[in-house]
């Protein structure tokens, strides 16, 4: 009797597992059957415009592809509302590094990235500029920046769009690596701490060229340096910090796109065949060049690797200096 039950388990086991190996191809051959909701992390900014180019880009191959803004709670706002969506392929997060630097500093969420989400694709990298205001710092290379803050400690202001933000963990290692001591104020988004900027209020950020090349045309702003491995393809002339005097201080920002756990391999590979094509457009890539994006592109195996390897570095950076969750 056990040894019939036994059979008859294993039985109804290889049935459903037969099932959900014939519907997973099925659910690619009918997806998407909606339009696509695209949620982003952020407001104004390198993240928004992103969504948009590829969402746009996107349209013809995967249909209507609506972007939605959810700022704040340091991606946890955006992150969770992805998390709790269905499992389909059609709800989709614009993730980045402050999902990873989440995770290594264990902030409280109600999500977790590794477990809650499969990874798509890896869309562009955003090489990080460190900006200051040129009325109220008038400065023109790092070591003159450096020179400055020290003369005023703990006069001036930095501002961040959170401390799950690339923006936020490059200026701390700054900090730390240079000995310097600068306040940090977080805004809801980069926007909004870049309208304070300019009316002189804060006086520095490190960030994407979206945020604040239009003010950097003008003169308001100026970029001293990029805390990338390599010098930005679209601005040559600004020099890495490594080259500016300050070796060490090297992070990547980076933009990809996620979809919630369980959502079957076909539908997944289905729309990194999708944004693979669109990153490939000379028109998006002109777009993404404009607004200093490289785009990337690859497997969602390569993405998740790299997660997995910047995971690894925020966690030595967070241990050397400190940092903890506000």
């Amino acid at each position: 009797m056990k040894r019939a039950s036994i059979r008859t388990a294993l039985a109804l086991a290889l049935v459903f597992l037969s099932w959900g190996l014939w519907l997973d191809p099925l659910a690619a051959q009918t997806f998407p059957s909606r339009p696509l909701l695209l949620v982003v992390t952020g407001g104004a900014g390198a993240t928004d415009v992103l969504a948009r180019i590829v969402a746009d880009g996107a349209k013809e191959s995967l249909g209507s592809i609506v972007v939605e803004n959810r700022p704040g709670g340091n991606a946890t706002i955006a992150g969770g509302l992805v998390s709790r969506a269905a499992s389909d392929g059609h709800t989709l997060l614009m993730s980045g590094n402050p999902n990873v630097l989440g995770e290594a500093m264990n902030v409280p969420r109600p999500y977790r990235f590794f477990e809650d989400f499969e990874q798509v694709i890896h869309l562009v990298d955003l090489p990080f500029l460190l900006t200051v205001n040129s009325e109220s710092m008038p400065v023109n290379s790092l070591r003159e920046f450096i020179d400055f803050v020290k003369a005023r400690p703990g006069k001036l202001v930095y501002i961040s769009p959170g401390y799950q933000a690339i923006h936020f963990l490059g200026m701390e290692f700054l900090k730390l690596e240079a000995g310097l001591d600068i306040l940090h104020v977080p805004y809801k988004s980069i926007g909004q701490g870049v309208t304070d900027m300019l009316a002189g209020r804060v006086q520095m950020v490190l960030s994407g060229y979206p945020a604040v090349g239009p003010h950097m045309k003008t003169g308001k702003f100026r970029i001293l340096a990029t805390i990338g491995a390599r010098r930005s393809l679209q601005l040559p002339d600004v020099p890495t910090f490594a080259e500016a005097g300050v070796p060490g201080v090297e992070l990547a920002s980076w933009f990809g796109l996620a979809v919630p756990a369980k959502t079957p391999k076909a539908v997944i590979a289905r729309l990194n065949t999708a944004f693979n094509a669109v990153l490939r457009q000379p028109p998006v890539r002109e777009k993404l060049a404009a607004q200093g994006l490289d785009p990337v592109g690859g497997s969602p195996e390569e993405i998740t690797r790299r997660i997995r390897s910047d995971y690894e570095r925020y966690l030595r950076i967070v241990k050397a200096t400190g940092l903890k969750p506000e």
